[in-house]
């Protein structure tokens, strides 16, 4: 499956499946669980979750070599997880990234170039999140 965005839309997300077997979460929703149930349409529904909210950073990166469209000089990415254990990449709002910081993982659409179809997360320091 694969995240994408109308425009035009207010409501945009990304989500994750429920493996109708095992009960595992997973993101990206895949083809196939690792317990073997097959994502399809024949099979039982899959639940499927929307994933946002409180994380902790996990690792992250600085990219500064970005493919044509991007309007930045650079970026930091973060791997976060979420407290389903959901693991996803964003980019990182923050001036001093530090591992095991909390952030708030925002969906917003992506408008760089050919990637400006779909959805991507926003991390922010939790103190700088606006209520």
């Amino acid at each position: 499956m694969i995240d994408t965005v109308d425009e035009r839309a207010t409501d945009i997300s990304i989500r994750a499946a429920v493996c109708p077997v095992c009960g595992r979460i997973l993101y990206p929703i895949p083809l196939v669980c690792s317990c073997g149930q097959v994502h399809d349409l024949d099979g039982p529904p899959w639940e499927e979750r929307e994933i946002a909210g409180p994380c902790t950073l996990l690792t992250w990166t600085r990219l500064k070599a970005l493919p044509d469209g991007f309007t930045e000089n650079e970026m930091i990415l973060g791997m976060v997880e979420f407290s389903n254990g959901v693991r996803a990449i964003g980019l990182l709002d923050s001036e001093s990234p530090k591992l095991g910081m909390e952030l708030e993982a925002e969906v917003q659409p992506c408008n760089a170039g050919e990637y400006r179809h779909g959805p991507r997360y926003v991390l922010k320091e939790t103190s700088c999140v606006s209520s």
